[in-house]
């Protein structure tokens, strides 16, 4: 089997600069963080919603009282 050429191209690129295998690792790492700060930011916003509705509850029974 024939290697890809883009493989090939790109393990030339790694043999030139042979730091920039990190950068896959990087962009990897950085994609991660980001899907973590918005799953944090909407629970966040989920636990903002869900008092606000406590608030909102607990003002309704104390005005049927």
């Amino acid at each position: 089997v024939a290697p890809c050429p883009t493989d090939t191209k790109a393990r030339g690129i790694f043999e030139q600069h042979p730091g920039s295998h990190l950068l896959p690792a990087y962009f990897f790492l950085s994609q991660n963080i980001e899907e973590q700060t918005i799953q944090q930011l909407q629970s966040e916003s989920n636990i903002i919603n869900l008092s606000s509705m406590i608030v909102r509850l607990s003002s309704g029974l104390q005005r049927s009282r």
